[in-house]
């Protein structure tokens, strides 16, 4: 299902199938480049602050130009907090990589943990990134980063569970019951703007995917009674 947001109210004006009559533009060909491909690794885990590799490495992950984000939602330290039983509560982290020019060759840079552990199960999915913003998803809320002076900076929390984020410019979308619309601008607590439910007729799984570009967002509902329905 395609939604139409105008403007920054994001105001909801229809629904529909995408489809596009204008004639492509003609580009001039250019020699393909030789593909380049890198792993983001998990080896440094066997640090002596985890009780082993960060499980869930990978579960999420976004990227916003030479930096990557890798979400290990199931990582355990062992300096973190233990429930009632003793056992090490499951923390989550995220890890930090930026290239080098040619893109081949990732270097971790740093992590993210929770600002409060024992709120933040599963910690790093999912994730979203937009310029110098960052949605760090877990089971009980979305945590809001800003780079500031070359680091990563907690700013605001919104109480949400989601299932899947992404995020462009000011506007943060994540399905969870539904999907909202959120506006986190510079210096201002982050505001709902909108929460678009499916259509009546649609059995299937809204918002278990969503695409933002411009005013235009995609909710897919995979499972309804129409087949692929988007």
């Amino acid at each position: 299902m395609a939604h139409r947001l105008l403007g920054s109210a994001l105001g909801l004006v229809g629904a529909g199938l995408l489809a596009s009559h204008a004639s492509p533009a003609q580009e001039t060909p250019t020699a393909p480049e030789t593909p380049v491909s890198a792993n983001l690794s998990e080896d440094h885990a066997l640090a002596t602050d985890s009780f082993g590799p960060p499980l869930g490495f990978g579960q999420a992950v976004a990227i916003e130009g030479k930096t990557a984000f890798v979400g290990a939602p199931l990582y355990v330290p062992t300096t973190g907090p233990l429930d009632a039983q003793g056992n090490p509560i499951t923390n989550g982290l995220v890890e930090i990589y930026e290239s080098d020019a040619t893109g081949a060759t990732w270097t971790r840079t740093g992590s993210l943990q929770p600002v409060v552990p024992t709120l933040a199960t599963f910690y790093g999915a999912p994730l979203a990134v937009s310029g110098d913003r960052l949605a760090v998803g877990s089971q009980t809320q979305i945590q809001l980063y800003e780079k500031r002076r070359g680091q990563w900076t907690p700013t605001e929390t919104i109480p949400a569970a989601p299932r899947t984020m992404v995020l462009v410019g000011n506007t943060l979308v994540y399905s969870l019951s539904g999907v909202n619309v959120y506006d986190i601008g510079d210096g201002r607590k982050p505001r709902l703007v909108q929460t678009l439910k499916p259509l009546p007729s649609d059995t299937g799984a809204y918002g278990s995917e969503i695409a933002l570009k411009g005013d235009l967002l995609v909710v897919g509902s995979p499972g309804g009674s129409t087949p692929g329905q988007a």
